[in-house]
């Protein structure tokens, strides 16, 4: 199936979502930091990243935007997850190019 960059930096939700994008085929390399992930996908990018919003260091909206200043939104679709409900952080999300 996919190739998946996951970048969360709480260890019981990345724990998750790799299992269970990996249960359901997908190859997920998973990320602590954005800092490492933007790194990796400089050199191989995945066929989709899906980040947090809130990271140590560098933002989950500073991956997209930095993301997106590498590849196109049909080169590399980035999904954002998030447990913040505020509309401006969705909507920081958007105008950074997550799809």
């Amino acid at each position: 199936m996919a190739v998946i960059y996951l970048v969360e930096d709480s260890v019981a939700l990345r724990e998750s979502f790799r299992r269970i994008l990996g249960e359901a085929g997908h190859s997920v390399t998973p990320f602590e930091s954005a800092e490492a992930a933007l790194k990796a996908i400089e050199e191989t990018p995945p066929e989709l990243l899906v980040t947090d919003v809130v990271l140590p260091g560098m933002s989950g909206v500073q991956l997209v935007e930095a993301v997106r200043a590498l590849y196109g939104r049909l080169e590399l679709p980035v999904v954002i997850v998030s447990s913040l409900d505020a509309t401006e952080e969705v909507s920081a999300g958007y105008a950074a190019g997550a799809d």
